[in-house]
């Protein structure tokens, strides 16, 4: 769950409390509990943020464990941008925002999911 936080000198932080979902995907591949989730995500964010020049939010803080006030593990980091998936797919594809990449890759995913 994200909510954004909007500071008076017009600053943007993001919280980003990990809740409990379901253990396993639908191959039946275990997922990663919240806590291990959100450490991969920042350590990932600060190794991308030193090594690269990709725009990476900055982590200003968090917690990793499920006893505290809040509840679970949580990020603050700072808000980069506002665009999504969904915006650069229609960026990407026209007004055909219902594609999934390109015509090609939309054709055979379709065929894929029909097969199911």
């Amino acid at each position: 769950m994200d909510r954004h936080l909007q500071f008076d000198d017009g600053r943007i932080w993001v919280a980003r409390v990990r809740t409990p979902g379901p253990n396993y995907l639908a191959g039946g591949e275990k997922m990663l509990e919240p806590e291990a989730c959100l450490k991969s995500e920042i350590v990932n964010a600060t190794f991308l943020k030193k090594s690269s020049s990709i725009p990476i939010q900055t982590v200003y803080g968090f917690d990793l464990g499920v006893t505290d006030e809040v509840g679970g593990p949580y990020e603050l980091f700072e808000h980069v941008g506002e665009t999504t998936a969904n915006e650069l797919r229609v960026l990407r594809n026209g007004n055909d925002s219902n594609m999934y990449g390109t015509r090609e890759q939309d054709k055979k995913f379709r065929q894929k999911l029909a097969e199911i």
